[in-house]
């Protein structure tokens, strides 16, 4: 089957969408599938390239403001129009590529497929633009779109109010295993991974941090991850408390050792979908702390029955306690760690994830 993935921004820029294309273009691939990605093109970056069997496109592009999601691409309509795709497929609900790629499917009579990867709670001008985003674009792509993936069941409500639920498939994250196979956690790194995004929730972990820091003062916090415009105010933030923070960016090929040099990683944020850093987290071995939202709770009860609530916290105080926990008592959450990789590798695998999307894709080409 040949299939174009359209997506805003693709590695080597990182992200969780950005992720999610990318291990899921290399499963087809290897399923035998021709993939093309369709994307923009990052500074410096090749116009057209492959790897591990896949085409990658990239369209010049210009960023919008300061968000990382809406790229605008002028040229991409005419890349897609000149595919020979059977089926187009686009990802992330913000983005103006799912409208580009709906109507390039609409206009060579192809089927169109959407997944929702989440609908994050947005604050001043950014919520403004989400409500202009939802009135007029996003009908267009979402009626044109023949069926729909959720990648949990929990962001399905988000969009109850937009979509015909019953043209929704529920299809999870996978992790690669065997790249983040680390060995046994040790040291007294505390870790957060992902974008520097106000509705991370970073300032209530650089806060229980300053509190860990008076108990176990060789603990050191390290903050990974490409910055949405809060960086400076998360520095300004940790050096009124006194804490020293690392702030790093890293391609997707380090990131296995950033998680093995982890002692516990933190996911303080106020928003989910299925955070692909929560099945990396648990596939390296890593105690993962995160609140309770989207699909969190529910995939750590199927990884670890009753000791996923270990993982959980509500509280900035009970953040603390449990960090306070980890550094105090490494070998109870080695084996916790254990446990949950192994119960992660019977629910979650590219492979798996890989073939329930050919099963929608057969489903809107009538086979």
């Amino acid at each position: 089957m040949k299939i174009a993935q359209v997506v805003h921004t693709f590695p080597p820029e990182t992200g969780g969408i950005e992720n999610h294309a990318y291990y899921l273009s290399v499963e087809l691939a290897k399923q035998g599938h021709e993939v093309t990605v369709y994307t923009s093109r990052a500074k410096g970056a090749k116009g057209k390239e492959a790897t591990n069997g896949i085409r990658i496109v990239r369209a010049w592009s210009l960023p919008f403001l300061n968000f990382s999601s809406v790229r605008i691409s002028p040229t991409l309509i005419f890349h897609l129009l000149r595919s020979d795709a059977e089926v187009f497929h686009s990802h992330g609900y913000g983005s103006l590529h799912p409208l580009i790629a709906s109507i390039a499917a609409f206009l060579k009579r192809k089927p169109f497929v959407f997944t929702f990867h989440g609908y994050p709670q947005m604050k001043g001008r950014a919520k403004t633009l989400q409500k202009i985003y939802k009135r007029l674009i996003a009908p267009i792509f979402l009626r044109i779109a023949k069926h729909m993936i959720s990648v949990a069941d929990a962001t399905i409500d988000d969009f109850r109010d937009e979509v015909d639920i019953r043209k929704v498939t529920t299809i999870a994250n996978g992790v690669e295993f065997d790249v983040f196979k680390c060995p046994p956690l040790q040291g007294q790194v505390i870790s957060y991974i992902g974008r520097l995004d106000e509705y991370k929730g970073i300032d209530v972990l650089v806060s229980a941090f300053s509190r860990v820091k008076k108990q176990f003062p060789d603990a050191k916090l390290r903050i990974i991850g490409k910055d949405e415009g809060i960086r400076k105010d998360l520095e300004r933030y940790a050096k009124e408390l006194g804490v020293e923070a690392e702030f790093t960016e890293a391609k997707r090929e380090e990131m296995p050792a950033y998680y093995s040099s982890s002692a516990v990683i933190v996911l303080p944020s106020r928003y989910e979908g299925l955070s692909l850093v929560l099945l990396e987290s648990i596939a390296s071995e890593r105690p993962i702390f995160t609140t309770k939202v989207g699909a969190s709770p529910r995939v750590l009860r199927r990884v670890l029955g009753g000791e996923g609530k270990t993982y959980l916290f509500d509280t900035e105080k009970e953040l603390v306690e449990k960090i306070s926990d980890v550094l105090s008592n490494p070998e109870k959450y080695r084996q916790i760690a254990a446990k949950g990789r192994e119960g992660a590798m019977k629910e979650y695998s590219w492979t798996k994830a890989a073939e329930k999307t050919i099963e929608v894709y057969n489903k809107v080409l009538g086979r």
